[in-house]
């Protein structure tokens, strides 16, 4: 769980009781961090435990990266090319895989304005292996319309559908 998470779920939680004073939803906060986090948690300036933004910008400080904006990097999409990358032969369950794993982080990325559309398309294709991915771009090729082109990337939701209809079972 994210810290992120934990805090939304914390005020969720409080609004759901009725709870608005943001002293008494900090106070909720330390109150359900787990033990082991507690320390940090009743640790930071009371100045900072008087508002939920002060409190949660003071914890975020004692957790480098731990904020919305690192939940992945190209890094991390790069990993799940390489990771498919060494499979030679693919089943549709590999590339439904693939593509979930590939998908969460690419959404993540480009939502953010971390990764462009283009370059996460080209890099989806990057995992399969040349005989698939010859067989992939004949069925590309064919359906492409005149902005489909390689050089800018195929849509890796119709380059997921193109390797469903060459992979076996």
């Amino acid at each position: 769980l994210s810290l992120m998470r934990y805090f939304e779920d914390v005020q969720q939680t409080c609004e759901t009781h009725g709870i608005t004073d943001e002293a008494q939803i900090v106070k909720w906060m330390i109150y359900y961090v787990v033990q082991s986090e507690e320390d940090v948690f009743k640790g930071v300036s009371d100045e900072a435990k008087t508002t939920v933004d002060s409190f949660k910008m003071a914890i975020l400080a004692e957790y480098p990266g731990s904020g919305d904006d690192s939940k992945y990097d190209w890094a991390d999409l790069e990993a799940v090319v390489a990771e498919y990358t060494k499979k030679t032969e693919w089943t549709k369950e590999d590339v439904g895989a693939y593509y979930r794993a590939f998908h969460i982080r690419a959404t993540y990325l480009i939502k953010s304005q971390r990764c462009g559309t283009r370059d996460a398309n080209l890099l989806f294709l990057r995992a399969f292996p040349k005989h698939l991915y010859d067989n992939m771009k004949l069925h590309l090729v064919k359906s492409a319309d005149d902005k489909d082109r390689p050089e800018n990337g195929w849509d890796y939701v119709k380059v997921r559908d193109a390797a469903l209809k060459w992979v076996s079972v």
